[in-house]
């Protein structure tokens, strides 16, 4: 009799070990990842960045302007890139890019793009409907550059430029660079000084694509 107990003690015992086992198994494997994985994309879409604006009556200067560390001739075209849009859809020729337009490089690592990147937001909020402002997401990675976008609250389109092509198209650098485009796709300036504050974006937007402050 003691003989029966203890064998069927061991089976069992063995019977528990393998479903022990087996279900030790199942929590290890991870969980299949969603193919909605990933943090989600804040901004807006790019699909009206080509077209025309509602802005009448601007103007913009001529001549030769003057940048940190560089000078470029204002009237030049905006370089012949097509970068992918961050919320989806086909690639943006920045060709065919047509302003009054803000084009702000920037990058989830360079601090003063940190303290100005809300600013743009606000003028863009601001001047909706009269100007376009973009940003091109530059050197950076995706989930670094939402993380921020997040905390931010940004919303205005963007553009994403992993290997910094729009950069060096444009001789800069050092982030973060703040390209002024009139209503033809003309570049009227390329601002690479300190971080931009609302007094300096007014004036610059001002100054050369006749934008009145709101």
């Amino acid at each position: 009799m003691r003989t029966t107990v203890t064998a069927r003690a061991a089976v069992l015992l063995v019977a528990v070990s393998s479903l022990l086992w087996a279900l030790a198994g199942c929590g290890s494997a991870p969980p299949r990842p969603s193919a909605q994985a990933g943090p989600a994309v804040p901004f807006a879409g790019c699909a009206d960045l080509t077209g025309t604006t509602a802005t009448t009556g601007t103007t913009a200067t001529t001549g030769t302007t003057t940048t940190t560390g560089a000078t470029t001739t204002a009237g030049a075209s905006l370089p012949d890139l097509a970068l992918p849009c961050y919320a989806g859809g086909p690639d943006i020729d920045l060709t065919a890019v047509r302003g009054p337009a803000v084009i702000n490089l920037w990058a989830s690592w360079c601090a003063p793009c940190r303290s100005e990147l809300p600013v743009l937001q606000a003028f863009a909020d601001r001047h909706a409907g009269q100007v376009r402002v973009i940003g091109v997401v530059s050197m950076d990675e995706r989930a670094a550059a939402l993380g921020l976008a997040d905390d931010l609250d940004l919303r205005f389109p963007q553009l994403d430029d992993r290997d910094g092509r729009l950069m060096r198209a444009v001789e800069r650098t050092a982030l973060p660079v703040t390209v002024f485009v009139d209503r033809a796709g003309r570049v009227r300036d390329l601002y690479n000084g300190r971080a931009l504050d609302r007094r300096t974006l007014d004036g610059l937007a001002g100054r050369h694509l006749g934008l009145v402050p709101a």
